[in-house]
């Protein structure tokens, strides 16, 4: 007999799973169901490949485990367990193959008056690759209690992760079609982005040193176009500078610059302390700071992202109402090419 009075089939014969409690789930031949005992309720998963029911989780009193948007790929399981009549959420990814959670990201808590911080950010979707990696889109808002930033909010960015600590900057929009996975390849289309794909794996972590480029190697004229149309280009005190050929024209100016080990947090503690909105850093990957500021009658939206030891310095004047979202897009493919992040944008 397997846990929780799970039977599993004769020797050699296909693997059947009895539910022996309540079913909470089911997809692609996955079953998880919880059960209580003694006190504490447990949470069991169950493959056709294995010949047991592995505990996912257990709790006491107050575990009320629910499971929602499960998805299977490879020898993976991921789902969002709700674990507490407060409604505190996890993403959750767990090896079947190895009876062991590869993944646990606390996604915050929701819908609850008893949720003593409630979560800002929501995880609008996400997918499973066959190698455990998952793909998350996040949708940006202030917290509760703080000014609406005038940047972000709304607007999606996309990361990648394989253990819910660290992620890993894929791109970054308003609006995003459902993510797709075949294998360990993402697909998916963005508003500025267009069609788009990349592998989910290491290839995705920063973990080189930048390519040697000039400013105006950072981003394509093509890059650029979905937020200028077309443009010319010219450098100007070592950086780039992109113009429209509308009238007024829209200026894009963008530089980088390689700093010590202990300059990007002396650099990004300034920024805050000077009211440089940090939303764009809550949701993982690269760390980016927004601000729009009046020089000579000229609105510009600022951007100061960093990654890997660089600093990336983005000014769009006369910016439009989606700049924030354009200029967080545009570091991101900045930072793509300089750090040779696979990542293919049609545009």
């Amino acid at each position: 007999m397997c846990a929780a009075g799970i039977s599993a089939g004769a020797a050699g014969a296909a693997t059947h799973c009895h539910v022996g409690g309540l079913q909470v789930a089911r997809h692609k031949g996955i079953v998880l169901w919880s059960a209580r005992r003694q006190g504490r309720t447990r949470l069991y998963l169950c493959a056709p490949s294995r010949r047991r029911a592995e505990l996912v989780a257990s709790g006491g009193s107050r575990f009320y485990p629910g499971v929602s948007r499960l998805q299977v790929a490879g020898n993976f399981a991921a789902f969002v367990l709700t674990t507490t009549l407060s409604e505190n959420e996890n993403l959750v990814v767990f090896d079947f193959a190895h009876g062991r959670r590869e993944l646990t990201h606390y996604l915050g808590c929701f819908g609850s008056q008893t949720c003593a911080f409630a979560a800002a950010n929501e995880l609008t979707q996400y997918a499973l690759a066959d190698n455990g990696w998952v793909a998350e889109v996040w949708e940006l808002a202030s917290a509760y209690g703080q000014f609406p930033s005038p940047y972000v909010d709304g607007d999606r960015t996309m990361v990648a992760t394989n253990d819910g600590v660290n992620f890993y900057s894929i791109d970054f929009g308003s609006s995003f079609s459902p993510l797709a996975t075949n294998g360990d390849t993402l697909t998916w289309t963005s508003d500025l982005g267009g069609a788009s794909s990349t592998e989910l794996g290491p290839a995705l972590v920063q973990s080189r040193p930048p390519l040697p480029m000039l400013p105006c190697q950072l981003l394509t004229p093509s890059d650029v176009a979905a937020v200028l149309g077309s443009s010319t280009i010219s450098t100007q005190s070592g950086g780039c500078t992109y113009t429209s050929g509308s009238n007024p024209a829209v200026v894009l100016r963008v530089s980088a610059i390689g700093l010590p080990p202990a300059a990007p947090s002396a650099a990004e503690s300034s920024l805050q302390s000077t009211g440089w909105d940090a939303k764009m850093s809550d949701a993982g990957g690269f760390h980016g700071y927004q601000k729009a500021i009046t020089t000579a009658g000229v609105t510009h939206q600022q951007l100061h992202a960093f990654l890997g030891g660089v600093e990336l310095s983005l000014d769009l004047s006369a910016p439009g109402p989606n700049a924030g979202e354009e200029l967080a897009w545009l570091s991101d493919v900045a930072f793509d090419r300089l750090f040779a992040i696979p990542v293919q944008r049609t545009g």
